[in-house]
């Protein structure tokens, strides 16, 4: 299991709110844990990168499947994902096949309630806006979240360099910023059907329940695996839960 926290602000929030639980599921699983601190990528040092080094940093999780090439599963978690201690191990969770593990976040509460958020709050109506606004021609309904990934390095290293040979370079002046990360790996995996859905409940969004249901946080948590934290969405209330649940 690998997360990615660079920087000093990020690393200590990390830190205190998520690392944690994202240990404490590794150890019970008997997973490798690891925490990227600094850039995989040498060229983030260098010019041009080294001034927009920050949109590299999202695609950061691209590399980790072939730095830890030796593993038979790579687990990429984002560092604003909270993990219930009562989740199951998540590589045993289906059979991936040659599949790279990863949540479909349109369907988030249901496929219906998401698009009246997105009317809500005058964005893009469609997954097939989603990608075109990245420059993406895709003929989909889902929107791949990319804060949890499973994969499999003996088949999935060599696709995910591609993805970040192809794709980072271009984000550096994007006008999608950190979506372009995403939008970049949902259209390689599914125009090149390597996807296996899972689940909600292994990348749960909080920001779409809180927002358009009448579920607790605390209720959201017990409910699901993974809690994904997106948009620095009630960090505060994240310690105070974990808190409670001790």
């Amino acid at each position: 299991m690998v997360a990615i926290a660079i920087g000093d602000r990020y690393l200590d929030t990390y830190n205190l709110l998520f690392r944690p639980s994202q240990e404490k599921y590794a150890e019970k699983h008997g997973y490798d844990f690891k925490v990227i601190t600094d850039y995989m990528d040498d060229s983030a040092l260098l010019p041009p990168y080294s001034m927009r080094s920050r949109m590299m940093l999202y695609f950061q999780k691209m590399l980790v499947c072939s730095k830890f090439k030796e593993y038979k599963y790579v687990i990429f978690v984002d560092c604003d994902v909270l993990i219930n201690p009562k989740s199951p191990a998540i590589h045993l969770a289906y059979d991936f096949e040659d599949k790279i593990g990863i949540v479909d976040e349109y369907s988030q509460p249901t496929p219906e309630m998401r698009i009246a958020i997105q009317r809500k709050n005058g964005w893009e109506t469609s997954a097939r806006e989603y990608y075109k606004l990245a420059d993406f021609d895709l003929d989909t309904t889902r929107v791949l979240n990319s804060g949890v990934i499973v994969m499999q390095p003996q088949f999935h290293s060599e696709f995910m360099d591609h993805v970040y040979a192809t794709y980072m370079p271009k984000s550096l002046r994007h006008r999608r910023g950190p979506h372009f990360e995403q939008s970049s790996l949902g259209y390689e995996l599914q125009t090149q059907n390597k996807a296996k859905i899972m689940s909600n409940e292994w990348n749960a969004i909080w920001v779409l329940h809180r927002d358009s249901t009448s579920t607790t946080l605390s209720e959201f948590y017990d409910n699901n695996f993974f809690v994904h934290f997106a948009g620095n969405t009630d960090f505060d209330k994240v310690y105070q839960m974990m808190t409670t649940h001790r």
